[in-house]
């Protein structure tokens, strides 16, 4: 992203605008959640009144598909900055461990020994709500950045006119071909998903700091376990591959 872009008053001081790299990533998944939102419209209607297994799996699977894209949104979006944590710590531990102190010295008559193990013991109960703090933060303003960038792209797409789902007008249930025609459609609509995930996902991969660890299924598993973005895209591109499984098992069975 260029000066002017990144400066167009957009952002406040204390949401960063994300980098170039990061703002084509999120757009790039935002709309491949856009796909799957829409395969998820058309399958919920092709499907409907359908309790097989293999389409209740299909369905759930989109679903969290779609929620794993999101959560890779935020996580790609990044939190709070390093200098207002650092800021933040500092004010937090100060109010709360210097009274301590003060407290075990003047007022108890503590020796300063004793009272400095009392500031250390006040500042480890903090440490977890701290930490739960930063998570909060972090979230805000990676779901704030998220918003700004992707204000003008639709939040979801809504299913086709055409797909009635199972059953026609006349209660005898709809046609084999229109089903097909339907299940073919999500199916299209999984397979661009999937394509274009994967590219995102091998330039993330490209770039990222530990792109060697690509080259290994090892290092991999390794890069995935501790990456929250890694985790969330293959996760994701694991579920759609079982969802163009599973319906094209079901649609096998029934045509």
């Amino acid at each position: 992203m260029d000066a002017a872009s990144a400066d167009d008053g957009r952002y406040s001081d204390l949401v960063r605008p994300p980098s170039g790299r990061t703002e084509r990533m999120i757009l790039e998944l935002r709309g491949q959640q856009a796909l799957v939102e829409e395969a998820v419209g058309r399958l919920a209607a092709v499907t409907r009144g359908s309790t097989h297994a293999l389409v209740t799996e299909a369905n759930v699977r989109l679903e969290h598909a779609g929620m794993h894209l999101a959560h890779a949104i935020t996580a790609s979006a990044g939190g709070v900055g390093r200098p207002l944590k650092s800021l933040i710590a500092v004010g937090v531990v100060g109010i709360v461990t210097w009274p301590v102190a003060a407290i075990c010295m003047n007022l108890l008559g503590w020796a300063q020994g004793w009272a400095v193990l009392a500031a250390v013991l006040s500042f480890t109960m903090i440490t977890y709500p701290l930490t739960r703090l930063f998570t909060m933060l972090d979230r805000l303003a990676a779901n704030r950045r998220v918003r700004i960038l992707t204000s003008g792209a639709p939040s979801s797409v809504a299913p086709p006119d055409d797909a009635t789902g199972t059953r026609g007008t006349d209660g005898t249930g709809a046609t084999l071909a229109g089903v097909k025609r339907q299940l073919d459609a999500v199916l299209d609509i999984v397979e661009d998903a999937r394509a274009a995930l994967r590219r995102t996902t091998d330039g993330y991969l490209k770039a990222h700091r530990y792109s060697a660890a690509r080259n290994s299924d090892g290092g991999l598993a390794w890069l995935r376990e501790r990456d929250p973005v890694l985790f969330h895209l293959m996760a994701a591109d694991v579920l759609l591959c079982r969802v163009d499984d599973g319906v094209d098992l079901w649609a096998s069975s029934i045509f």
